[in-house]
């Protein structure tokens, strides 16, 4: 599946538009990694969240980047993947509705990094 449209910086509209503050402003990044893992030598990470739901939202818009590339996954179902590439000052991210993939109960969502 595609990743959401979310318009471009010329102002296109967009599919599910993304808040103008979280295309300029500076994220509060919390980034996901092992202990004791050395910051420079290159690591695959598999990681993944149980949630628990009573009924399916009509909407679960999610923002996915990572440092280099990843793969997301709901309920073993390839969702996306990307970004490429970045440096510190532009990091791209992808929105991603998951609703379509979630069912009622346990769902897994899953990413490689």
């Amino acid at each position: 599946a595609a990743p959401v449209d979310v318009g471009s910086a010329a102002g296109a509209p967009a599919r599910f538009p993304v808040r103008d503050a979280l295309l300029r402003a500076q994220w509060p990044a919390s980034w996901i990694t092992a202990a004791n893992t050395p910051e420079r030598d290159a690591v695959v990470f598999h990681v993944r969240r149980v949630v628990d739901l009573s009924a399916v939202p009509e909407r679960v818009l999610v923002h996915v980047t990572a440092d280099q590339r990843y793969v997301l996954h709901v309920n073993g179902q390839r969702v996306g993947d990307g970004p490429a590439r970045s440096d510190v000052a532009h990091w791209p991210f992808e929105t991603y509705d998951l609703a379509p993939w979630l069912r009622t109960g346990r769902n897994v969502v899953a990413a490689t990094v």
